[in-house]
């Protein structure tokens, strides 16, 4: 894992990534109705795409680690971050990280440290190995056509968020993703875990046959959506109306000791094969050779397969694997922490935190962590072991 932050000129070309991403956020147009908008623009091989979209938040900074965040979750490799955020810049280039992990406070020099769920999921996305990230800081977004189109593309994520306020946003395009495949059998898997530093890698497959979801089964499913955009509670309401509803669904657990055997990468996409290879239909039968095969953000080899990046959002069938594959895993991690206690595997399920990490530091890693991560508690823990 690399993490270099350095000021560049608007424009300038940069050798050695294999990806580059613009990102911006912008909360000017609706910073009153608690939301605002994000994007990011990701080039490889020449080809530039697009992804945006709203959350939760009044500042500028929460939308700006959103698009980085995001972004990063669909890239592995060498990967370049463009980005006009100054509080960006400070963190690693004057180390804040480090002050905020070490102390375990995450205290900073204005008090308590803002968004901090959305840093440690962005150090939850560098340190998982699987990326080598630098950070470039341009300033003013002067003199690059794209730094000015990630901008525009957040400002109308922005507005389309203050549209429709006070009413459930639909979920019919989750639907309509599927049924458009043009097929009665859409399968979709997805995985959870897969940055985390204790527990295992879950991945779960859902099967939708179309011929039995109508609209009375589409209103059970109304709160269906990413898991990582609604609460754990939606989640564990809409688990038994997925396992009714589904055609089928199937699970695949990774304990930590394989994942540090296969590598994390090659064993997530083992556990997205298997869990669509589990799926059968009703007597036991193998799904047809015309079934639609999603997979979340993942290229499988094999024609049978169809990547979507970001399906979670894109996929109803991909949603309902998210959700089943989350709530699998954090009810796993409930119970390793009455096993392991020290760690507060019921808090953060795994990932890492000040809290998680401190208490690497002081007690070792458990069973269930994975040692193959460069994780700086560790390195941490084994230089006290030798002092």
């Amino acid at each position: 894992m690399k993490i270099v932050m350095a000021s560049g000129t608007a424009g300038e070309e940069r050798v050695g990534s294999e990806s580059v991403v613009w990102t911006d956020g912008s909360c000017n147009a609706n910073g009153m109705h608690g939301r605002g908008g994000w994007a990011a623009l990701i080039e490889q091989a020449g080809t530039v795409r697009e992804i945006s979209g709203s959350a939760h938040g009044t500042t500028h900074n929460r939308m700006e680690l959103t698009a980085i965040c995001e972004a990063l979750e669909t890239l592995t490799g060498a990967i370049e971050v463009r980005t006009d955020s100054t509080y960006v810049e400070k963190c690693f280039n004057q180390n804040w990280h480090e002050r905020w992990l070490r102390n375990g406070s995450w205290k900073g020099s204005n008090g308590l440290v803002k968004n901090r769920d959305l840093w440690e999921r962005l150090f939850g996305l560098v340190w998982d190995g699987r990326r080598d990230v630098t950070f470039v800081w341009i300033r003013g977004h002067a003199g690059d056509p794209n730094n000015h189109r990630v901008d525009r593309l957040a400002r109308a994520a922005a507005l389309s968020a203050t549209r429709g306020k006070g009413k459930r946003k639909s979920n019919a395009h989750l639907f309509r993703f599927d049924r458009q495949c043009g097929v009665d059998l859409v399968a979709g898997v997805d995985e959870a875990g897969r940055a985390a530093l204790a527990g295992p890698l879950v991945a779960a497959a859902v099967l939708f046959d179309y011929r039995t979801i109508g609209r009375p089964e589409r209103r059970l499913l109304a709160e269906l959506n990413d898991s990582k955009k609604i609460s754990a509670a939606v989640r564990e309401r809409l688990l038994p109306q997925l396992l009714d509803l589904a055609a089928a669904t199937a699970t695949v657990i990774v304990p930590a000791n394989e994942i540090d055997r296969v590598g994390l990468h090659r064993s997530n996409l083992n556990a997205l094969v298997g869990a669509l290879a589990g799926l059968q239909l009703p007597g036991g039968a193998a799904l047809p050779n015309d079934a639609a095969l999603l997979v979340d953000g993942f290229a499988l080899d094999g024609d049978r397969y169809r990547q979507v990046i970001r399906g979670d959002s894109q996929s109803a069938a991909i949603a309902a694997a998210s959700i089943i594959a989350k709530t699998t895993r954090d009810r796993l991690m409930h119970e390793y922490a009455a096993v392991y206690p020290a760690y507060g595997f019921e808090r953060h399920v795994g990932y890492l935190t000040s809290a998680h990490s401190a208490a690497v530091v002081e007690h070792g890693p458990s069973p269930i962590h994975r040692l193959s991560y460069q994780a700086r508690c560790y390195q941490q823990r084994l230089f006290d072991d030798s002092s």
